[in-house]
């Protein structure tokens, strides 16, 4: 029995000898970022939807969803990451024809808020990309208020 115990605190203990522990990887929770989001929305706007920005430790280099918006209203596109502002993540918004309708990235200048007066309804691509970001990791949360209000 010792020498069974003996034997199995040495390959304890050679297992982290050579194996030793990796160093956990951060945690990205872009629902608990969007909730941030919702808390930071403009008076007069309704929440919509939000969005995942989750670049997997630095292995997703795109990230795309579709959604569908209407003419005559007004969209405010609202990005929240761990660190203040949007930690360069960037919001491309493309028509169904897959032609960049805006940003909120100006050369090397990007706003955590991007807010969009759709002039026809359709399906929209939304594209979010990385410039310089440290974590690759935010939420999106997407709000609108009709323009006959």
């Amino acid at each position: 029995m010792i020498k069974t115990f003996k034997k199995s605190i040495f390959l304890f203990f050679i297992f982290f000898v050579f194996f030793p522990l990796q160093k956990p990887k951060a945690q990205c929770s872009p629902g608990t970022l969007s909730r941030q989001c919702i808390d930071k929305m403009s008076d007069g706007f309704i929440y919509l939807k939000s969005f995942s920005i989750d670049g997997q430790d630095n292995t997703r280099e795109k990230i795309e969803y579709t959604t569908v918006l209407s003419k005559d209203t007004q969209y405010i596109f609202q990005i929240c990451s761990s660190i203040e502002g949007a930690d360069g993540i960037v919001l491309t918004i493309y028509d169904s024809n897959r032609n960049a309708v805006t940003s909120n990235q100006e050369e090397t200048i990007i706003d955590p808020e991007l807010k969009y007066m759709c002039t026809s309804t359709g399906i929209y691509y939304l594209t979010f990309t990385f410039f310089e970001s440290k974590n690759r990791c935010g939420g999106c949360i997407l709000s609108f208020k009709n323009s006959q209000d």
